[in-house]
């Protein structure tokens, strides 16, 4: 983090302008000082526990009133990104042990909250459209699904869950056509053929 060089004898002379005769200008000068240190201790101190604890929450965010905004936009960037981050693996890590509990529709808002700090983390997607689906949720699953492969196409597995939800929901037309895309994704994905061979069948 870089910061433009500070010119305290020109502040100085701005504040006596102002009106601040030379002893009040001294002390304003040393309140900058100290809120200067008080914002690098509470950055250190909040990058070092974020590395430490995924649960600890970022002090600097509830002290954005105490500094001047121009100070906090790099540093607040950075612990934004290690927080979100932190969370988004919290919550998926949260996420897989209670797929594997069966308590899939809980499962599902941990992935929720994964998503949430981290848009682009396309596994924890994944994860969220199946649970919805084990949770009987189906509408979710498949709305969750089709979001994701509308960014990531080759992602088999979304497409096979996505055609299970929309077969459930009464939709075997367009369920079809995720099995069919599976099959071209991974042609050796005996279970899609299979689903796709049922859906054609009832459809005839």
């Amino acid at each position: 983090i870089t910061s433009p060089p500070w010119n305290w004898r020109e502040e100085q002379r701005k504040l006596e302008t102002q009106g601040h005769d030379h002893e009040e200008s001294l002390y304003q000068l040393r309140q900058q000082l100290v809120k200067t240190y008080k914002l690098l201790a509470t950055f250190l101190a909040d990058w070092y526990y974020l590395n430490l604890d995924r649960n600890y929450e970022p002090r600097l965010l509830q002290l954005q009133a105490d500094f001047p905004p121009e100070w906090l936009t790099p540093p607040l960037q950075l612990l934004q990104n290690a927080y979100h981050l932190n969370q988004a693996t919290v919550g998926y890590e949260d996420g897989e042990r209670l797929l594997e509990l069966e308590y899939p529709d809980t499962a599902g808002r941990r992935f929720d909250q994964a998503v949430n700090y981290r848009p682009e983390f396309s596994q924890a997607a994944l994860k969220q459209g199946m649970a919805w689906y084990e949770a009987g949720r189906y509408t979710d699953a498949a709305t969750c699904l089709a979001a994701l492969v509308a960014k990531q196409g080759e992602v088999a597995e979304a497409w096979f869950y996505r055609g299970l939800a929309l077969a459930d929901l009464g939709q075997p037309q367009e369920a079809v056509g995720c099995f069919e895309k599976v099959t071209q994704l991974t042609p050796t994905s005996y279970r899609s053929w299979w689903q796709w061979g049922k859906l054609l069948e009832a459809l005839d």
